[in-house]
């Protein structure tokens, strides 16, 4: 038999850091892959081990490499698999979201682009030579409701709103070639709300307290949603509550 494991790309960051310990307490799971830019300081559950990306594109092929290595060593099959990266803004990169088409500017636009869906499906990519024909795997990547194209009712935050249609559209094909060879892989598109995170710092001024979540609630309703399987369809967008949003 082999032992399960659960891989987070972003692990360093609010999400990223909750699922941690969200998959920690999960005792089906063996090995909790987690995938930074560096390693915190603080110790961590001996279920974790930490690997170092700089994201760029051979960093991904590398690490992908050593996670096939080290599933083949340690007998493990991927349970859950977990893209949580974006950015929304970085200030010392002058990034932030356009109010106005006036504002948008092409080499911000392409690393939003680069960063929100271009490195995320090379991840994917990449490791998709951890599926199995007879596993289940479930594949969860961080999206946002303003990358809905019917439910944009206040434009603005192009870069932003463009990134996240063009991730959930490559998503979408993925899935649909994923399940020509892997019957038992789904893929979640999942919209956590406002987090309280350093991405939603800047914007939170008016969200009401009920609607701002703690990066912990938002761990504990993607690993309900990554549970869930859907007879339908192996792709689902949908937000923390588990409600599908329209694309």
């Amino acid at each position: 038999m082999k032992g399960l494991s659960a891989i987070v790309i972003g692990a360093t960051g609010g999400i990223g850091s909750a699922m941690l310990r969200q998959f920690d307490k999960d005792s089906t799971i063996n090995t909790i892959f987690a995938i930074g830019r560096s390693r915190p300081g603080h110790g961590g559950s001996d279920k974790i081990q930490w690997i170092s990306s700089d994201f760029s594109e051979a960093s991904v092929k590398d690490v992908s490499k050593h996670l096939a290595r080290l599933h083949k060593e340690l007998n493990l099959h991927p349970k859950f698999i977990v893209i949580a990266t974006g950015v929304l803004h970085d200030e010392t990169n002058g990034i932030f979201p356009e109010k106005r088409l006036a504002d948008l500017k092409l080499e911000t636009s392409e690393y939003v682009f680069q960063v929100n869906c271009h490195i995320p499906m090379i991840w994917l990519q990449q490791l998709t030579q951890l599926f199995s024909r007879t596993e289940r795997t479930a594949v969860a990547v961080l999206s946002a409701r303003v990358g809905s194209i019917s439910d944009n009712e206040l434009g603005g935050w192009y870069a932003y709103r463009g990134s996240k249609s063009a991730l959930n559209m490559m998503l979408k094909c993925f899935a649909i070639e994923v399940k020509r060879r892997f019957r038992d892989v789904s893929v979640i598109v999942f919209h956590p709300g406002t987090t309280d995170t350093r991405l939603s710092k800047p914007f939170q001024a008016n969200v009401p307290e009920s609607k701002l979540f703690s990066p912990d609630f938002v761990a504990e309703r993607l690993d309900i949603s990554l549970g869930q399987t859907n007879p339908e369809s192996n792709i689902r967008f949908e937000d923390y509550a588990q409600a599908r949003i329209d694309w």
